[in-house]
């Protein structure tokens, strides 16, 4: 989007406390156990929590293999992710009113669908009856999507970011000290924002690190998303000129 603020920030700490380090009013997650106990937590930062849609596919997917009538509503969910590549690029405004035209009548459709097989669950085996609960009983936060612009359909970017580290995790099991794991996900942070921002690390980090030397204190031009490069100097055109 033209007006997204793109930046990932990890954090390390003891334990399993609930830390909210936000700039949005958002919160895209799947139905992990862990955030539907923290709904009330995020209430008191005025965090909005929305569903994943690629979650709630994903189940409807799985349950297709044993029940094709499935099919009509994987159609619908595929739809609103192809309502979503077209708007990819629009603003928060133009963006929720695209939702309004295009996407709700099939979230509509979609949930009319979902209650009518609820209430014949009987007729469905477990696998169908678990993909329809998944939605429903979050309804709130899968239709969260329709009257805000901000929020995406689904939380796939964010899990992408943290792939390299289950990846990777038999290699990197242990950080060595606490200190040490706060400063891999300070560089984690600035990784996967370089990458938001379709920026080179390495060229980044050159160039940060050589302005920081020479006595930059403009520190919040430094962060990936307000980042410009300085313009290279031409050597041979500075030859020439002499």
């Amino acid at each position: 989007m033209k007006d997204a603020i793109k930046l990932s920030v990890y954090t390390h700490n003891d334990g399993t406390h609930i830390i909210v380090r936000s700039w949005n009013e958002e919160k895209n997650a799947d139905r992990a156990p862990l955030y539907e106990t923290i709904v009330k937590d995020l209430e008191k930062y005025h965090i909005v929590r929305a569903a994943c849609w690629f979650h709630a596919r994903h189940k409807f997917v799985n349950a297709y293999i044993s029940d094709k009538r499935m099919a009509q509503i994987i159609d619908l969910i595929n739809g609103l992710f192809m309502i979503e590549r077209q708007a990819k690029d629009m603003s928060f405004k133009k963006r929720k009113e695209f939702r309004r035209i295009h996407s709700r009548p099939l979230v509509t459709r979609l949930f009319f669908l979902l209650h009518k097989m609820r209430r014949r669950a009987e007729d469905y085996g477990k696998m169908v009856n678990d993909a329809v609960n998944y939605i429903l009983d979050d309804e709130k936060a899968f239709k969260a999507f329709i009257k805000n612009g901000r929020i995406e359909l689904s939380n796939s970017a964010a899990e992408r970011m943290f792939r390299h580290i289950a990846m990777g995790r038999r290699n990197w099991l242990h950080s060595g000290s606490h200190d040490a794991a706060q400063n891999i996900a300070f560089m984690y942070s600035l990784y996967e924002s370089c990458k938001l921002n379709d920026l080179n690390f390495f060229d980044y980090i050159n160039d940060v690190l050589t302005r920081l030397m020479k006595g930059e204190t403009d520190y919040k031009s430094l962060i990936p998303c307000n980042y410009k490069p300085l313009p290279k100097d031409d050597g041979e055109g500075q030859k020439e000129a002499a």
